[in-house]
């Protein structure tokens, strides 16, 4: 059995891999959250569990990432 890393790493892994091959297939999903939020610059969102960053090209100018 595969501890709780090595399946960690695996998903992660693949899930990368598919950001990678297709960079907009969750265009919508991360804008929907960005459009909810009243974000302003120099505020800071911080992105648990981050794993690409893939949260942090959707935020508006001025707004910092944190992952």
């Amino acid at each position: 059995m595969k501890s709780y890393e090595e399946i960690f790493v695996q998903r992660g892994e693949a899930y990368d891999r598919a950001m990678r091959r297709y960079p907009g297939a969750r265009d919508q999903e991360f804008a929907q959250i960005v459009d909810r939020l009243p974000l302003k610059p120099g505020e800071v969102v911080g992105d648990i569990p981050c794993g690409g960053g893939y949260l942090a090209h959707y935020l508006p100018g001025g707004v910092v990432w944190r992952g």
